[in-house]
């Protein structure tokens, strides 16, 4: 009996106690079976041996990798950077919207500071003149506001405007609408990454919140590389620039970077502030760490953490007050 693997060759041996070769005549002949394995049997095996090694090769894959389709990470970090854009392209066309129909109704801009009610009101209200006692009424349910509605009216009366064609009216109408459909799909973006990260890191969402567990991922690139950072690179992770300019000057390094937009960071009083940061870094590493290598998906560890942090932002308080 000829066998390719020696250890295997040996157990075979042992359990029937037969004659095995194991030299360079097998080895050479097992490359040849494997190689025109698809001519020989050609009538036995019943569909192509290249489709049956990748689909072999890819259950190998999944199985050594422990591949979870649920815990995609990467999607966080696309999500992120598609927030960021669609956040400057909002603010950019809101401005833009702003400016322009201020030639014609400025007082407008005074009265509604939300853009995204902006886009709806000018869209619906269009040229100022036209707003009329029916017209004002559907912009009473539009707004949600009688006091707004009303101070409209009045405004739109006695504006000092300029008067606009309907071409630039037609151009604003349309800059309003992509304005519309940009804030809804950032809504939806958002809904989105929420539910994602509640299912990758479920802890670290409790502590921080979604927006920066998102922000920390895509930093590192994955939350695996995020698990092999210690807490002071956690704590110092969107500061990068700042960081090598101190070392380059030779002055104090920064104490944090992205963990300084946490809700806690803001409780925390500016001289324990540095602190605090190092201990917040610590807790985000350690309930990170239970998100990646944990088998079962709970936020019971981020709301204890949670509990902790809590408790010292009380103590920091009350020694404040003393």
């Amino acid at each position: 009996l000829g066998v390719s693997e020696s250890t295997f060759a040996i157990s075979i041996n042992k359990k029937i106690k037969i004659k095995i070769l194991t030299n360079e005549t097998i080895l050479e002949l097992s490359r040849g079976i494997r190689l025109h394995f698809e001519k020989i049997s050609k009538n036995f095996f019943y569909r192509e041996i290249s489709k049956a090694q990748c689909g072999l090769a890819h259950l190998y894959s999944q199985s050594k990798m422990k591949l979870n389709l649920e815990k995609t990470d990467s999607m966080i970090s696309q999500s992120n950077f598609l927030l960021d854009q669609l956040d400057a392209d909002i603010n950019f066309f809101t401005m833009l919207s702003k400016e322009w129909y201020s030639w014609h109704f400025p007082e407008l801009v005074n009265i509604i500071k939300d853009g995204y009610l902006f886009a709806l009101v000018v869209k619906f209200i269009g040229n100022r003149k036209s707003l009329n006692k029916k017209k004002t009424e559907e912009l009473g349910v539009l707004v949600i506001n009688e006091l707004f509605c009303k101070e409209i009216k009045e405004t739109s009366i006695t504006s000092i405007g300029s008067k606009i064609e309907n071409i630039d009216l037609s151009i604003i109408e349309k800059l309003c609408s992509i304005i519309i459909n940009l804030t809804e799909f950032r809504n939806y973006v958002n809904f989105t990454l929420f539910k994602k990260v509640a299912i990758i890191a479920p802890n670290l969402n409790q502590i921080i919140g979604e927006h920066l567990v998102a922000k920390l991922i895509s930093k590192a690139g994955s939350l695996k590389n995020l698990t092999r950072f210690p807490s002071s690179t956690i704590q110092i992770l969107g500061s990068e620039k700042a960081l090598f300019k101190a070392l380059k000057n030779k002055i104090k390094t920064p104490k944090y970077g992205i963990l300084f937009n946490s809700n806690f960071m803001r409780q925390i009083d500016g001289k324990y502030q540095a602190k605090f940061s190092r201990y917040l870094a610590n807790k985000c590493s350690l309930a990170l760490r239970i998100d990646y290598f944990s088998n079962y998906s709970s936020n019971i560890y981020g709301k204890k953490l949670k509990a902790r942090l809590s408790k010292k932002i009380f103590n920091n308080l009350r020694i404040n007050q003393l």
